[in-house]
């Protein structure tokens, strides 16, 4: 599967995978998309997307363990917990730091992010920004909430 991601897309960037989802353990009632990322510590990947009206969607951050057959978790962030903006797209930040909403923390600077949504639908590829970690709130819309590390939601 990394091979594959590589190859259409590259890092950083989403891929519309056209494969049997079946074949690796996937649902066949979900629609996917797929990531590799690779980021330093001062980046940032600003994931923005229209998701369609669906029961459920996810959006996770996984590592590869030193067993190749082996991922990690990270975060996940689904309906209806993600902050949905005033435009109707849901913008998900990709980052080991950033104390927003939607914040999926990669733990570790490479991995694979992989979207899914069921039932499936015409399948949204997202659009990805790579920012340094200090401008993430320059490419999030200005009602976007702060949060702090012991508090929770603040004022912006």
């Amino acid at each position: 599967m990394v091979e594959e991601v590589d190859a259409a897309v590259g890092m950083n960037r989403f891929w519309l995978p056209t494969e049997d989802v079946t074949k690796i353990g996937g649902n066949p009632l979900a629609g996917y998309v797929k990531m590799l990322y690779d980021l330093t510590a001062q980046q940032a990947l600003v994931i923005e997307c229209e998701i369609p009206q669906v029961r459920h969607w996810s959006c996770n951050s996984l590592i590869f363990s030193t067993r190749p057959s082996t991922t990690v978790p990270s975060i996940v962030h689904q309906q209806p917990a993600a902050l949905i903006d005033a435009d109707g797209k849901v913008r998900i930040v990709l980052s080991a730091v950033t104390w927003v909403p939607n914040w999926v923390d990669t733990r570790f600077p490479a991995g694979v992010c992989p979207m899914a949504l069921v039932p499936e639908r015409p399948v949204p590829v997202p659009a990805t920004k790579l920012v340094p970690v200090a401008e993430v709130r320059e490419h999030l819309p200005p009602a976007t909430p702060s949060y702090h590390r012991n508090s929770g939601p603040a004022a912006r």
